[in-house]
């Protein structure tokens, strides 16, 4: 097994050192993890308002269809 001084040996998979020089940033954030949950809840939001003017826009056609 090749050992390279320059990314920290071989078990840090090669990848190169951060600035305080931990090779290891697994894991998220705690802000990346809240910043996910926005995205996800703003898309959520959209997608619910979208269905519920189709909704709409589906029972005002049937009314059309139906004569009522």
């Amino acid at each position: 097994m090749e050992v390279h001084e320059e990314t920290g040996g071989s078990r840090d998979g090669g990848r190169m050192p951060d600035e305080k020089g931990d090779p290891d940033e697994s894991g998220m954030t705690t802000a990346e993890l809240l910043g996910n949950a926005a995205l996800g809840i703003a898309a959520l939001v959209a997608i619910w308002a979208l269905l519920q003017a189709l909704g709409v826009n589906v029972v005002s056609w049937i009314e059309g269809q139906l004569g009522i």
